[in-house]
């Protein structure tokens, strides 16, 4: 059965590790960030920033 719950970016990674999304650490990532990345992420797309550091 497939779980329920959708995969966020912080499923698959540490705070020190890049974003599986943006060339961005983690760690860096503010709340929209994160929502962002981890949406895409569970999108099934690994491509894409809208990071304030971008």
């Amino acid at each position: 059965m497939d779980d329920p719950t959708p995969s966020t970016a912080s499923d698959h990674t540490t705070p020190d590790e890049l974003c599986p999304v943006c060339p961005h650490p983690w760690e860096d990532h503010d709340a929209i960030d994160r929502r962002f990345c981890s949406a895409k992420i569970a999108g099934g797309s690994l491509q894409g920033c809208v990071c304030a550091k971008g």
